[in-house]
């Protein structure tokens, strides 16, 4: 598949107006451009020195390169003395600027920058801050039919930052012979490759809460990591954001995709004892595909006209670190609007406790096997539950009612549950529960249909045995939960304004939204269906209409969804790829930490509870626990779910972390380091918080951590 033949380099040069002392003054027009050259001298898929590259931006301390003989960029940092290449010094075959996957005469195909242009009829124009560099692809197929298309690649520097841009929508004005796709599009992909690493260096992914990959030659083998954005892989790996990073040396960098994120795929390679490279680079999904068991892969009927573009920030010193990337792309996320720059915190710094309330699900007997209705927790119950937590002292308690509003999508409409409510009033609920401090977010689902069933985790432990001859089921609704129904894009609108108005009509100021900031699922069956992009715009929309009037509670961590959101649940606290090689950082939690408040996974839920406790010190989540107030479990295996045998429990979790982020919830995580095994430092602002996952006391830092205990040191 990554066949790639030795051939000549990029075709046009670029000239520039240069003074006598070398600065540049003047933007090259694209009429001053000089006749094609003939084929670079230099190897295949090597840049030169930067004495020999031709300065290209204004910038002082980031600049931008151009190479002639290699047709590539590369960008100098000047406050870490680093050349960042996008093609390595030494020659690599498979190197080059830009790589496509394309689909025709029924075989994957792979060209290249480097290998497939026509240097004729590739064209260099100089812009104010960069270059745009048009790339003439030309391919002579099986079939004898001649492939041959235009591709711009813009590369601009401003403000320190990197911008790389490709504008899909040119793809459209192209007559690609019939049965041709262009599936896939990696960018740079060579960006900061390197064959030596220091003990120091790493690649960034965004796998789960986010991971390095420690680069330092090892004899161990790696296979090749590819993580998507948010829609997991077979593996159940998803990125969050849309991010990457690399430490080489003092320097490091970490780029966002600020378009185009939906159809991102994170990459990463090692270099090993076998050869190869350390890198980790992006591609694109140009046309969606879907392979079935027998190995035929379907395409989408469209090809995406979206707008990619990356934006790279290069990082020195202290800075080039795991979390100070979080902090830049923090930054970058604000600047482009994904995120607010006031923070949904509105003021209150203080750790809420999430609480997840199922109040009805299906329940099969052995004479209905389809299931009825049943009510698990209503409004009395609910209430009497609340009054005990208060009297245990938890606080600021964020409800999450699950089943209260019924909805389908075919429908459209919403109505409070009968079988909840027992026959009360919303608002007189609000107003037995609101002196407890307790905010309510009846919970709504936007794309999926409606809820009231058991999570996962509980559905495993009840699904397929009996308890009283009753068993916990999964509807179909909700079976379908974990894929959007792209069937109700075109009613998506309408269904969010019957939404408000039912909200309204109940008086409820909050709702809780679990299905839009989760996995997106594209039907590449359907002609109408958006691609992943489109999908996740038409979501990031309905949210802003939602939060224009009603504070948003949502579970799931894409980040395109949070800026909508005053507190989001199931934050990953672990990643997929953990081995001796990649670890597990708390980089998405490092972007949002002081930014909102966020949870993991329930605490009851956890095989180990006192080990969730510890991640939520490691990583500053809220603690979150999910309840119903009837009780399935035996005297051998009581239920989790039920909240009397775990309320004690949540009790001690809530009165250990308000204690640990007592003045620290607004503060940023500045640093992360892994002391030893099973015991890490998580720095909030200033004052350190240690974690130690072993079963033995460790001292470190001239302080002592308890077994399996955490430890808070002021600066």
């Amino acid at each position: 598949m990554k066949t790639r033949t030795r051939i000549a380099a990029l075709a046009l040069c670029l000239c520039l107006l240069l003074s006598g002392c070398g600065r540049f003054f003047a933007r090259v027009r694209p009429a001053s451009l000089p006749a094609a050259l003939s084929a670079a001298t230099g190897e295949h898929g090597c840049a030169r020195p930067r004495e020999e590259m031709t300065r290209v931006s204004r910038a002082e301390m980031t600049v931008l390169y151009y190479d002639e003989q290699s047709r590539s960029i590369a960008v100098y940092d000047a406050n870490a003395g680093t050349l960042w290449r996008a093609l390595p010094e030494e020659a690599n075959a498979a190197a080059a600027m830009l790589t496509l996957t394309v689909l025709a005469d029924g075989q994957i195909l792979t060209l290249n920058t480097q290998d497939d242009c026509d240097t004729a009829k590739t064209a260099v124009t100089q812009t104010d801050d960069g270059v745009l560099l048009r790339y003439r692809f030309r391919k002579t197929l099986e079939s004898g039919e001649t492939l041959a298309f235009s591709l711009p690649l813009e590369v601009t520097v401003t403000e320190g930052c990197m911008r790389v841009s490709v504008d899909c929508a040119a793809l459209k004005e192209e007559k690609l012979p019939r049965g041709v796709k262009l599936l896939a599009l990696s960018v740079l992909p060579f960006f900061g490759a390197q064959t030596d690493a220091g003990n120091d260096d790493f690649l960034l992914l965004p796998d789960g809460c986010g991971s390095v990959i420690r680069t330092e030659p090892t004899p161990q083998t790696f296979e090749p990591i590819a993580i998507p954005a948010y829609t997991p892989d077979e593996n159940g790996a998803a990125a969050r954001v849309a991010a990457f990073g690399q430490r080489s040396g003092n320097a490091g960098f970490v780029a966002l995709a600020e378009q185009g994120d939906a159809l991102l795929t994170v990459h990463a390679e090692k270099r090993t004892k076998d050869g190869g490279v350390n890198r980790v680079y992006p591609t694109f999904t140009l046309t969606e595909t879907k392979e079935n068991a027998r190995g035929v892969l379907y395409c989408a009927k469209k090809t995406t006209d979206a707008a990619l573009t990356l934006s790279y920030r290069f990082l020195a010193g202290e800075t080039a670190t795991a979390m100070g990337m979080a902090a830049a792309c923090r930054e970058l996320l604000i600047r482009n609007g994904t995120l607010d720059l006031l923070t949904p915190m509105r003021g209150d710094a203080s750790l809420p406790f999430f609480l997840s309330l199922i109040g009805a699900a299906a329940v099969a007997t052995a004479d209905n096997a389809g299931g009825t209705l049943r009510t698990l927790t209503d409004f009395t119950q609910a209430q009497e539950l609340l009054q005990y937590l208060r009297s245990k002292g938890i606080g600021n308690i964020r409800l999450r009612y699950r089943g209260l509003l019924l909805g389908a999508l075919a429908q459209r409409s919403f109505r409070l549950s009968s079988t909840v409510s027992g026959g009360s009033t919303f608002a007189s609920f609000l107003a037995a529960v609101q002196p407890l401090g307790v905010t309510v977010y009846p919970e709504a689902r936007l794309l999926t249909s409606e809820a009231g069933t058991l999570p996962k985790t509980a559905r495993d432990l009840f699904g397929k045995r009996q308890t009283a001859n009753e068993t916990l089921l999964q509807t179909p609704s909700v079976r379908a939960a974990a894929r959007l129904s792209l069937c109700a894009f075109d009613k998506l609108d309408g269904r969010t304004h019957d939404l408000l108005l039912a909200l309204r009509k109940l008086g409820a100021d909050r709702v809780c939204i679990p299905d839009a900031a989760g996995s997106l699922t594209v039907d590449v069956s359907s002609k109408t269906a958006p691609d992943a992009q489109k999908t996740r715009d038409l979501i990031a929309s309905q949210l802003s209409k939602l939060a224009a009037e009603r504070d948003l509670l949502l579970d799931g961590a894409n980040l395109f969804a949070l800026k909508y959101a005053s507190g989001v649940l199931s934050v990953p606290t672990g990643a997929v790829y953990t081995n001796t090689l990649t670890t597990a950082v708390p980089f998405l939690q490092a972007i949002l930490h002081g930014y909102t408040f966020y949870s993991g996974t329930p605490m009851n839920l956890a095989s180990d509870p006192q080990e969730a406790l510890l991640v939520a010190a490691q990583c500053g989540a809220a603690p979150y626990y999910e309840w119903y107030a009837a009780d399935f479990g035996t005297a051998e295996q009581p239920d989790p779910m039920s909240y009397v045998q775990t309320i004690a429990q949540a009790q001690q979790s809530f009165q250990t972390l308000q204690t640990l982020f007592d003045g620290l919830c607004d503060k940023p995580i500045t640093a992360f380091e892994t002391i030893r095994d099973g015991v890490t430092c998580t720095t909030y602002g200033t004052d350190r918080v240690y974690v130690n996952f072993t079963d033995a006391a460790v001292t470190a830092g001239g302080v002592t951590i308890p077994a399996r205990g955490v430890l808070r040191v002021a600066a």
